[in-house]
């Protein structure tokens, strides 16, 4: 096969060929085990984390389904898993919000004061 041919690796999939073959020749879980070490993970690239907070916790984009972009970049940090989590609570949230608003603007609607105040009408 030609070498290109193929996508580069992940950023993410580098770390987990890195952790495969560091556990082959010595027992992260093992030595997290006897307190050698407390815990392991990589460290984050705050240049990603950065672009990660611009794109989905901005407070204009609460409650709006994630763009195509911030979804790619969660998944090379992340991971599928952890993704299609974020995606899931995204449209949780989404789903939420079209609910209150429609409850809320039903409510002001029937609402007793604004009945008075359409009765209230004076024509004369």
């Amino acid at each position: 096969a030609n070498r290109h041919s193929f996508q580069p690796f992940r950023k993410l999939d580098a770390i987990r060929v890195l952790e495969f073959w560091l556990d082959q020749w010595v027992s992260l879980d093992e030595m997290e085990r006897q307190g050698v070490i407390n815990s392991y993970y990589p460290c984050p690239d705050a240049d990603d984390l950065e672009k990660m907070h611009a794109m989905m916790l901005a407070p204009s984009r609460f409650g709006r389904p994630l763009q195509a972009s911030a979804v790619e970049l969660m998944k090379n940090y992340f991971g599928e898993e952890i993704t299609f989590y974020f995606r899931f609570v995204s449209f949780l949230c989404a789903a939420l919000r079209l609910g209150i608003d429609l409850s809320s603007d039903t409510m002001h609607l029937h609402h007793p004061l604004n009945f008075a105040k359409l009765n209230s009408f004076d024509f004369a």
